[in-house]
């Protein structure tokens, strides 16, 4: 409110700023204002008050992705419910269109100062350069816009952090998890011996990375996105489909709600 902005040293008038920008092989929308911001506490309060996280991983997860918890169904951190706000409906509904523009979106906010979100699509929304990897006996693909790199990791070096795994990358500790976990399905393939390497891909988007474990890489290819089904539309961490040469269905991985699922899952 005017008063508010007054008393913090800002103009009565807030201010909304629209950018648009070409990033590599992707166009960047960014909405920036110069409100009040959005609280990390008060977002990780509500997440646990709605049964959405556990006050354990509410703790456990950082400022950034607490704040992008306001994207989820029915997530909203109003105190009323009015005509415009407090369902929690309008976010989740911005994320939905963005995916099926085979996009993402995300927030950074700091309190008192504002907020800035971030509209990420692709420039060509029919075909995309992707990796395709097998995990529990399927194959996947996923945006190689996404993929930082892909490694080895024997598995004695795999650390476990509470209900975390993670490994270290070149000094780095990066948290790192099965993908047949996040997307909650069995294992098609045997388990591999305690002597063998993982092969895990490097998954950065928003500005936040993570590490996918899966059964083994296959090869790099362009394909074409071909949108879900309606009945399949809503599955979690899928984006999109692409027939293979062979007539094979292949499912695209959405790379920002993979690194939701893991906030979610606590993994």
């Amino acid at each position: 409110m005017p008063d508010v902005r007054a008393g913090s040293g800002k103009s009565e008038t807030g201010t909304v700023v629209l950018r648009a920008r070409h990033e590599g092989d992707s166009v960047l929308v960014e909405i920036e204002d110069d409100g009040k911001g959005i609280n990390p506490a008060v977002v990780r309060s509500k997440a646990v008050e709605k049964g959405i996280l556990t006050p354990e991983k509410a703790e456990s997860i950082t400022d950034d992705e607490a704040i992008n918890l306001i994207f989820l169904p029915g997530f909203s951190t109003a105190k009323q419910v009015t005509d415009i706000s407090g369902r929690g409906v309008g976010m989740d509904v911005v994320k939905s269109n963005v995916r099926k523009l085979n996009g993402s979106v995300s927030v950074t906010s700091s309190v008192g100062r504002g907020s800035i979100f971030t509209i990420k699509l692709p420039l060509t929304l029919a075909i995309i350069d992707a990796l395709l990897m097998r995990s529990g006996g399927q194959v996947f693909a996923l945006p190689g816009t996404a993929v930082e790199e892909t490694l080895l990791v024997p598995r004695e070096t795999l650390s476990h952090l509470t209900r975390r795994k993670a490994i270290n990358l070149r000094g780095e500790v990066l948290g790192v998890t099965r993908l047949s976990d996040l997307l909650h399905f069995k294992q098609g393939s045997a388990e591999l011996s305690e002597d063998e390497e993982l092969p895990v891909v490097v998954v950065s988007t928003g500005g936040r990375r993570m590490g996918v474990i899966v059964d083994a890489f296959l090869r790099r290819q362009e394909m074409v996105i071909k949108p879900l089904a309606p009945y399949l539309a809503s599955l979690p961490g899928i984006s999109g489909a692409s027939i293979m040469g062979d007539g094979g269905v292949v499912l695209i991985l959405d790379p920002a709600e993979l690194l939701m699922l893991a906030v979610q899952e606590g993994l």
